[in-house]
């Protein structure tokens, strides 16, 4: 929970972990106490310091899951019922002055880490009776605390253990006083560590400093391109406020990477596709942002940092529907504690601006779109890894600012709304809200936003937006069952589309229109649609929205009663769900195979198979869509009643207990008689 500042954010970092998903209309907090309800399981929270005000939520969980317990580490006690506390031990230290032979030395956890480290940083070092004595007192000193010890011991290609013992002594009262700022209640060996963090920091050069205090902008990590991005060189500018300096002033990047690596106040891990990835532990973390408000360039740092992260998400968009779709995915989870920490300072300047209402218009200009761009840019992004309640509920914060209400402080929204920059964004982060509302299931909330974003894109002339807020719109009535409605504005956005040239959007509007059809009942004109959609979008390499349409057309090759096509379209589909780890589209594409195998009579193989299916949809908490809800119920009871019931339990049950992979590799397989 280190990157976790928010106790609402506790919620859904857990079930992000567990791969818990939310259900329509049902609280992702009553999702996830569902999904543990039966679980023998340890949770682990780290670093709970920071968000204590989110205790009970951890009792509720425990009190809803009698087989889990948690394991939580904290610097103060959450004070919740059944709460047992551990105090964790320092690694174990040679007694007072006791001076035990070299040989057993290593038998003492705090100097045997000490020497592996310090060998790590220079293979030739050995302990020795000139230096014996520092070694052990210096492990004293820092209270046998193993990061203490470490950030010690990678001082050895500096210093020999004498002269480190005589710099930490030297500076000991010092810096405890400076460091623990007379917070008298913190534990010894906690302000023992910040006196051996800062004087590791005090033994940088100064643009090792500099990119160390910089570099706590970051939250959750960082790649060396965002490091050499956000960290540039930051000076004092004649109106006294931080300002960019020439290149030729610019930190080396990468030699101060590698030494702050190679002096253990840096991590470097692999991140995707294998580039580095580096991050800095959370009280070397908490002290260098201290040091970077010293500085005073922590305003213009955190600028930089939100609009490099915008600019990210906002290049990250357009990928999303491509083939590297996958991949790029996977790098916004990864970048996800800086995305939130971007969204956090965009909607506090935007809040700013709001209370300003002199200089609201000209202070909007600046960064006041910030938090909706970078929230804009990333809805399909919550949609397809299931941040749904939590993009949902930083769209509609965001959209809360622009909102037009009158004078004082809601007539600062005024001035913000009306400005062009500001209207583009806010209509972008409406249809994002929208879309996200429509898969929770809240059809009138996705109404609303769709109307909303359509007026603003209409008075921009932006036809781009309009389509999409059509396509919005005509989900909604199609849910609705008003076909006639969702037809007449699905070609109006086809329409637009088509004009613009825009062929992702026209194989989604050929997609829609062919649900449409479907559902009219001309399986004839869906498939045409369905087709055109699938080649459209297999020459896009958009894999995630091909294999929507390729299960549509295995849905209208059914509706005609042509099982052997429409097997092995549900297959394709499947499997390029399983590339993307689309749950949702997994669980329909089992059922849907399910459906064929009942109608062939292969009717335990059904069962397994909507067991798979009816499993996988429980643990991510959706319903089956409400338009097929009734044919599934059908082809469900027809084929149970063609088995006695204990066969078909025992079918059942095997599905149930598949793994998703198991599932899979069941469902592709050839169909057999049972």
């Amino acid at each position: 929970l280190a990157p976790v500042t928010d106790a609402n954010s506790l919620i859904s970092a857990i079930a992000r972990t567990l791969r818990v998903h939310e259900a329509a209309r049902q609280l992702l907090l009553e999702r996830l106490k569902a999904y543990l309800r039966d679980k023998q399981i340890l949770l682990v929270l780290d670093n709970f310091e920071q968000i204590l005000e989110a205790a009970a939520l951890v009792s509720e969980l425990l009190g809803a899951a009698p087989n889990m317990k948690a394991l939580v580490t904290s610097r103060v006690v959450l004070r919740i019922y059944g709460e047992h506390h551990f105090q964790v031990p320092p690694l174990s230290l040679p007694n007072g002055d006791y001076q035990p032979p070299i040989e057993v030395l290593p038998h003492y956890e705090s100097v045997r880490l000490f020497i592996e480290r310090a060998q790590a940083a220079r293979p030739d070092f050995v302990v020795t009776n000139e230096n014996v004595l520092s070694v052990v007192e210096i492990c004293q000193r820092l209270d046998g605390l193993p990061l203490a010890i470490e950030l010690a011991a990678a001082r050895v290609k500096l210093l020999s253990p004498q002269a480190m013992l005589e710099r930490l002594s030297r500076s000991l009262s010092s810096s405890l006083q400076l460091l623990t700022g007379g917070a008298g209640d913190l534990p010894d060996r906690q302000r023992t560590l910040r006196c051996a963090i800062e004087w590791s920091y005090h033994l940088l050069d100064d643009a090792e400093k500099k990119l160390f205090t910089r570099l706590s902008v970051f939250a959750g990590g960082c790649t060396l391109e965002a490091i050499e991005a956000v960290c540039g060189p930051v000076c004092s500018g004649g109106s006294g406020q931080p300002s960019f300096v020439s290149p030729e002033q610019a930190l080396d990047v990468l030699d101060c990477v590698e030494a702050l690596v190679g002096k253990s106040l840096l991590q470097q891990l692999e991140g995707v596709g294998g580039e580095p990835r580096f991050l800095m532990l959370e009280t070397l973390h908490e002290y260098a942002q201290e040091k970077l408000e010293e500085r005073g360039e922590g305003e213009e740092l955190q600028r930089r940092h939100a609009e490099y992260f915008r600019d990210f998400a906002e290049g990250a968009e357009p990928q999303l529907t491509g083939p590297e779709q996958a991949t790029w995915l996977a790098c916004l989870e990864e970048e996800y504690d800086n995305l939130r920490a971007a969204l956090g300072w965009s909607r506090e300047k935007m809040s700013d601006h709001v209370r300003d209402t002199e200089n609201a218009a000209a202070n909007a200009n600046t960064d006041a779109d910030m938090g909706l761009r970078i929230a804009g840019a990333l809805w399909r992004f919550w949609y397809s890894h299931g941040h749904l309640s939590e993009g949902r509920e930083q769209l509609v914060t965001l959209l809360s600012l622009t909102e037009r209400k009158g004078g004082g402080v809601t007539g600062a929204r005024a001035v913000i709304s009306k400005l062009p920059s500001i209207a583009s964004a806010k209509a972008k982060a409406l249809v994002g809200a929208g879309w996200l509302a429509w898969i929770q299931g809240d059809y009138d909330a996705t109404n609303l936003y769709s109307k909303e974003s359509l007026a603003i894109y209409r008075e921009l002339g932006d036809k781009q937006g309009i389509a999409s807020s059509l396509t919005n719109l005509a989900v909604v009535a199609h849910h609705r069952g008003d076909h006639v409605s969702a037809r007449s504005l699905n070609e109006g956005s086809l329409a637009l589309k088509r004009e613009l040239g825009d062929n992702w959007g026209i194989a989604a509007s050929l997609n829609h229109l062919g649900v449409v059809a479907r559902d009219q009942g001309d399986p004839q004109s869906a498939a045409s649609l369905f087709e055109e959609s699938v080649a459209m979008r297999r020459e896009l390499g958009d894999n995630q929205a091909l294999a929507i349409s390729l299960a549509n057309l295995g849905n209208t090759a059914k509706d005609q009663g042509d099982y052997v096509r429409a097997g092995p379209l549900y297959k394709e589909s499947l499997a390029l769900f399983r590339e993307l780890g689309d749950r949702l589209g997994i669980s329909m594409c089992l059922a849907d195979l399910g459906t064929i195998a009942a109608l062939r009579g292969i009717v335990e193989r059904a069962a397994r198979l909507w067991g798979a299916a009816q499993a996988l949809r429980e643990v991510m908490g959706t319903p089956l869509w409400p338009f097929g809800l009734t044919d599934y119920e059908e082809s469900l009871a027809t084929a149970r009643g063609q088995l006695d019931e204990a066969t078909w339990v025992e079918a059942w049950v095997e599905g149930r207990t598949m793994s998703m992979e198991q599932a899979i590799a069941y469902a592709l397989q050839e169909a057999k008689d049972s």
